[in-house]
């Protein structure tokens, strides 16, 4: 029996007393004997697959349980009443939690109690944390030993099914400066199997006699890196790698004399590496066959190549690494290293991305997920604001970057960090890993229901269910039956769409220059689909940041332009899109409506004069090892070009003025100009703004300090106040001081 530890025990006679409380030994005694809190597939006799609690009647008679409680916390001990359960003499029961809503069993680990009414507690576990469909039960009824096992609800538990341990190593997985030998060690009764190339250990693998002898590889030729079906029409590609970097890769498991295996042990091993020590570095193994074998989803596949490799007759068939979904998702293990090793994890990898998926060095997505580890997030919060539950590796620094300058605006952005990467042993790039959009991404980041997201992409349902596509077909069907009249009903449209992201989105995206986007590609959104209440739960539409990479391989002389800074992404047709932004329907509709053309110039020069400055993409860029000249000067250039296009595509007739914003304190308020919140410097901020539109300036108090006023262009003591730009420019003044009445 389990007792938690620190707890007072004393023995008297046939009762040990804990804490106060009475745990009773009879030879009618009741006895926990199985807990599975991950239960995913197995099936219990009321047909659920619910987590579940097996009782053992280790007494002489049958016996009904009506006197008995379980719980989760020994401070009330009878939350759940088993009235109306029995079990027999040296039988089980199995009581189902489908319907249990006093209490749930906790998959990372608790305490249960079993008690009666007196409030003697009968017997107690606590068990670790357990992946799916295991369970942590007793190894025997007449012991107190119990081990994670495979779930067998209502019947013995033998020996069989009993998981054994995983084999231990003698030196743990990092950088070691010399070659040596690794030494293994597993339960007694059992034997190690091992391999060295990624593969999942069986016992036609290498029996483990001796210790193995880990060293440098990197001499040796590429044996997965040169794997020639990773592209289409492979049969003359001699595009062979010079040997890469290289770590030492080792799996092994427990047999035991019955067959029953441990789960596998993985560990990467740098040899002689320091230079990547200072790197955070990604170790992914996976079975060899799962990826680069017949049906891997790394390659073209058996398919393919017998099509390929016999003449080419009929149709081409599809690629495997072309294909996605969860059926093209195979378990891979993790080790996540920062100067030695954070965390080692089995998850799931897909091959990510579209165009980039014919290369030799695919990029994955990476998923955490209960089926593999017992846990739908990873064990390190790599972005270090929230769990992560899913990451893609992405190349290209724009895609990592980029959202940093954005993040505080009405779209999705993605965290992001740059990671060095190793495939079953060997070096395969320097990248990013980036956050993924998810349901859970938007329950976490928004605070709504997971299950109430939609998320579409490119025109199509990434995830939500049947039905959903309706919802975004809405918006487009109201803008097409509604396009003569969308100026009086632009209120109305506005109730289907947060219209600030929509324009924050486009906003970012034509400054970035990002031709390879517009309404149907590399185009995301997402919505919640029973609206409720709070902010995020309303039904609109708002649009997630995606795919910029255009800005590292676009080439400005492709558009007619001298250089990418130069391109007006208003009026140029994107390279793999059928028509220019200022023809799409959603923006070429909208674009009608005053209200939507003032919001949308304010809001431009609002991220040309903040997110976009010099000053601000220079100290980011920083922050990443970079400098302002990152891009051939792209950032330097940029807003000389594309403010001219902006009063060009809007039909401007004003001129570009300066406004200056003064703070006489900066420790007393914050001032709202537009949609930005001022970053002052030395309590003065400039930007500049077209005299076509007033501005709006909104003075918010911190606690202690009231707004007195403003003083300058303009004399004031309202808090919001609306100002016209003039010629010359307009100077503002906002005046705090200490609120005495407080």
């Amino acid at each position: 029996m389990k007792i938690r530890k620190l707890l007072p025990v004393l023995l008297l006679g046939s009762v040990l007393v804990v804490a106060g409380y009475h745990i009773s030994f009879t030879n009618d005694k009741i006895l926990i004997n199985e807990v599975c809190g991950n239960n995913k597939q197995i099936e219990l006799d009321d047909g659920s697959c619910s987590d579940y609690i097996e009782l053992y009647n280790a007494g002489k008679r049958d016996s009904t349980l009506d006197s008995l409680y379980l719980s989760d916390d020994m401070e009330d001990l009878q939350k759940y009443s088993l009235a109306g359960y029995s079990v027999p003499a040296k039988g089980y029961v199995t009581i189902s939690f489908a319907d249990v809503t006093d209490f749930a069993l906790n998959k990372n680990g608790e305490s249960l109690f079993l008690s009666d009414k007196q409030g003697n507690i009968l017997d107690t576990v606590t068990w670790p944390a357990m992946m799916a469909d295991e369970a942590y039960a007793r190894m025997n009824v007449s012991e107190d030993v119990w081990k994670i096992a495979t779930c067998t609800p209502g019947e013995e538990n033998d020996r069989g099914t009993f998981l054994l341990e995983k084999p231990v190593y003698s030196a743990a997985s990092g950088w070691y400066n010399e070659a040596f030998y690794l030494e293994m060690t597993a339960e007694e009764g059992t034997t190690i199997y091992y391999t060295v190339d990624g593969s999942i250990p069986d016992m036609e693998s290498a029996c483990y006699t001796e210790p193995v002898y880990v060293y440098d590889k990197s001499a040796e030729p590429n044996v997965y890196l040169n794997t020639k079906n990773v592209k289409a029409n492979w049969l003359n590609d001699d595009d062979n790698v010079e040997p890469v970097d290289k770590c030492f890769i080792v799996r092994a498991v427990a047999v035991d004399e019955n067959g029953n295996s441990s789960e596998v042990m993985t560990a990467s091993y740098f040899i002689g590496k320091e230079q990547y020590k200072e790197n955070t570095i990604i170790s992914l193994v996976a079975d060899p066959d799962a990826l680069f074998g017949e049906n891997g989803i790394y390659v073209t596949g058996k398919e393919y190549d017998d099509w390929l490799l016999n003449g080419q007759v009929g149709d081409e068939p599809a690629v495997n690494y072309e294909k996605s979904g969860r059926e093209y998702e195979i378990e891979a293990s993790i080790e996540y290293f920062q100067e030695e090793l954070v965390v080692q994890q089995e998850i799931g990898i897909r091959i990510q991305g579209n165009s980039t998926r014919g290369a030799r060095r695919k990029r994955f997505s990476l998923f955490a997920r209960d089926e593999y580890s017992g846990s739908s997030t990873f064990d390190i919060d790599f972005f270090n604001e929230k769990p992560t539950h899913s990451a893609v590796l992405r190349s290209y620094f724009s895609n990592a970057f980029l959202n940093t300058l954005v993040e505080d605006r009405a779209i999705g952005t993605l965290k992001a960090r740059p990671v060095t990467v190793f495939l079953n042993g060997e070096f395969w790039y320097d990248t990013y890993l980036i956050e993924k959009y998810s349901q859970r991404y938007f329950e976490e980041t928004y605070g709504v229901d997971k299950d109430n997201v939609v998320i579409i992409k490119d025109q199509e349902v990434e995830d939500g269910i049947e039905g959903d596509f309706g919802l975004y077909q809405e918006v487009f069907m109201y803008l097409a039956d509604h396009e003569a009249t969308i100026v009086e009903d632009y209120a109305e449209f506005c109730e289907k769409v947060d219209m600030q992201s929509f324009i924050d989105y486009y906003c970012t995206n034509i400054y970035l220059c990002n031709l390879d986007y517009n309404d149907n590609k590399n185009c995301m959104l997402w919505r919640v689909r029973e609206p409720g209440n709070g902010e995020y739960n309303d039904g609109k539409w708002r649009w997630l940041l995606y795919d910029t990479d255009a800005i590292e391989w676009s080439k400005g002389e492709t558009y007619g332009y001298s250089e990418l800074a130069a391109v007006d992404t208003f009026s140029v047709k994107p390279q793999f899109c059928e028509r220019p932004l200022n023809e799409q329907f959603f923006y070429s509709t909208v674009k009608k409506v005053p209200a939507f053309r003032k919001q949308f110039v304010l809001t431009f020069m609002d991220m040309v004069n903040t997110c976009f400055s010099v000053d601000n993409v220079a100290a980011k860029l920083e922050e990443w090892g970079e400098n302002i000249s990152w891009n051939n000067e792209f950032f330097l250039k940029r807003a000389d070009y594309i403010v001219p296009y902006l009063a060009k595509e809007f039909e401007l007739q004003g001129t570009l003025e300066e406004v200056s914003v003064h703070i006489n304190n900066q420790n007393a308020g914050e001032i709202q100009l537009n949609t930005v919140t001022l970053d002052f410097i030395d309590e003065t901020w400039t930007g500049e703004y077209f005299t076509d539109y007033p501005i709006t300036v909104t003075a918010v108090e911190k606690p202690g300090y009231k707004f007195v006023g403003w003083t300058g262009s303009i004399e004031s003591t309202e808090k919001v106040i609306e100002v016209d730009m003039k010629e010359g420019g307009i100077e503002l003044n906002a005046v705090f001081e200490k609120d005495e009445s407080r």
